[in-house]
């Protein structure tokens, strides 16, 4: 089974209204059944949500490819509102144990980032790209909706660029990877981190991100083995 996980049912809802789904309430999660191939999780905000919701999913089903789509917030302003990202690389961005030898951005006793393989790179683009137009990306995690004041700590922390934020993907990355089971995010950019009011384009922005991930979805089904 290969399954779709999106943090919110805002971000899901044009996937569960055009495939007419069946949801299924399994304790704190609601799953849909999208097809025989692919289930949808809605695993909710934030870090501990991700991550508690994913691993409960991965014991009770027989999961095979995890791919998370929903949106992210732009720190590279060279990407715009509605543009399309791969996620080649994740780390968390409050996660600070440098005083014990770890990088900025890992989590003790877990690596210092999550990142796709040259492989898994050229996989995705080969499948995908003539159907789908999309940026690759470095995504850092957080517990935090974040907003410009926090952009020069973001530049200032880590030794690489990271183009967009989000709550999620890192803490996914870092379940999928800990379980052996291979993970790929593409992500709907719905705000940039410089604009001053990115809170409000982030609602603006979520009924047009929503249509777009259902149209994510429709390509990955009919393009990825």
């Amino acid at each position: 089974m290969k399954l779709i996980v999106i943090p919110t049912l805002e971000e899901a809802q044009q996937l569960i209204k055009k495939t007419q789904t069946l949801s299924v309430k399994k304790n704190f999660l609601t799953l849909y059944k999208l097809s025989s191939d692919y289930l949808l999780a809605i695993t909710r905000i934030g870090l501990v949500n991700s991550a508690m919701n994913l691993t409960w999913i991965i014991n009770n089903y027989d999961i095979e490819l995890i791919i998370n789509l929903g949106t992210t917030a732009a720190v590279n302003n060279n990407l715009k509102i509605l543009n399309t990202v791969l996620i080649t690389k994740a780390t968390y961005l409050d996660a600070n144990n440098t005083c014990f030898g770890y990088e900025f951005g890992q989590i003790p006793q877990e690596k210092p980032y999550y990142s796709l393989t040259k492989t898994q790179v050229n996989y995705i683009e080969n499948k995908l790209s003539t159907k789908l137009d999309f940026k690759l990306a470095t995504v850092a995690s957080s517990n935090s909706f974040i907003n410009k004041e926090k952009l020069s700590f973001i530049h200032d922390s880590f030794p690489y660029i990271i183009d967009v934020v989000d709550m999620e993907t890192t803490s996914l990355w870092n379940v999928a990877n800990n379980f052996g089971i291979n993970f790929y995010c593409i992500r709907v950019i719905s705000d940039v981190i410089s604009d001053f009011d990115n809170h409000l384009k982030f609602s603006e922005t979520m009924t047009e991100a929503s249509k777009k991930i259902f149209d994510i979805f429709i390509i990955i089904q009919n393009s990825l083995d």
